[in-house]
């Protein structure tokens, strides 16, 4: 586990910053600050491993290197979640640290005694609660697994295969969607028997694209029906289909001889 976390997160920010470009103009090709950010990484991990049981012993009291170097996997990790998902994640983290570290000047009720840097450092950086903590430990033992197992179908062809059976068994006959994504599913997912797998696999091996669009037209003396279907969960179908009704008539402004 000591060496396992590291590995997996020097992996994956090595990938990131290789695979992921830093804004939407340079994504032609990795850039030469890509390729710095990647090593830093690596280095930086390289570093934690050298260190051994010495390195994790001194979790309470870090060193200048510590410290420099785990302020910047810090930095490097928020950038590699900005660039793969977005502002969101890396803005929430930086609230909670900002909270860390400025706890003695919020007002009641949020004040507290605050942490300083030696000791988020040492927590972030040095023990396996922080950035190595349980999320690394299933992702690098369980997640990589089925991500592997989702690339090998994906390449190989058999989840292809697996995808257009189902389309050829169940796409003909009544929810012949909602059919097919359970065949695929249970295809894909059976061998390891688990649903998270069954959705990081499926999700590998599919292009799944949403397209708005009428789900049916029929003609019905003289009239024109255009049919939207949609599936309800956590109340009534009866609310529903009255709200849904409401909301078109409101949004939907067909030409005349059109009603909703």
């Amino acid at each position: 586990t000591q060496t396992l976390r590291p590995v997996h997160v020097g992996f994956m920010l090595f990938l990131s910053f290789l695979l992921f470009p830093v804004a939407a103009r340079f994504r032609d090709r990795a850039r030469w600050w890509d390729w710095a950010a990647a090593l830093v990484s690596g280095g930086i991990i390289a570093y934690l491993l050298a260190g051994g049981d010495d390195f994790t012993d001194r979790a309470t009291t870090p060193n200048r290197w510590d410290l420099i170097l785990g302020v910047a996997l810090i930095v490097l990790v928020l950038e590699a979640t900005r660039r793969t998902s977005g502002w969101v994640m890396p803005a929430v983290v930086l609230g909670f640290i900002a909270y860390a570290l400025l706890g003695p000047q919020l007002p009641a009720p949020w004040t507290h005694r605050g942490y300083d840097m030696d000791r988020l450092v040492g927590h972030m950086f040095m023990t396996l609660e922080g950035i190595f903590g349980t999320a690394v430990d299933v992702s690098s033992t369980l997640i990589i697994l089925f991500t592997i197992y989702g690339a090998f179908l994906q390449y190989s062809g058999a989840g292809k295969f697996y995808i257009d059976f189902s389309f050829a068994a169940m796409g003909n006959k009544p929810a012949g969607a909602g059919r097919t994504v359970v065949l695929a599913s249970f295809l894909l997912g059976g061998p390891s028997g688990s649903g998270v797998a069954t959705t990081v696999t499926l999700g590998a091996v599919a292009e799944i694209e949403i397209a708005p669009g009428p789900n049916q037209v029929s003609r019905e003396n003289g009239k024109r029906r255009v049919v939207v279907t949609a599936n309800v969960r956590g109340r009534d179908i009866g609310s529903f289909v009255t709200e849904a009704e409401q909301r078109i008539r409101e949004s939907v402004k067909g030409p005349a001889g059109y009603w909703t």
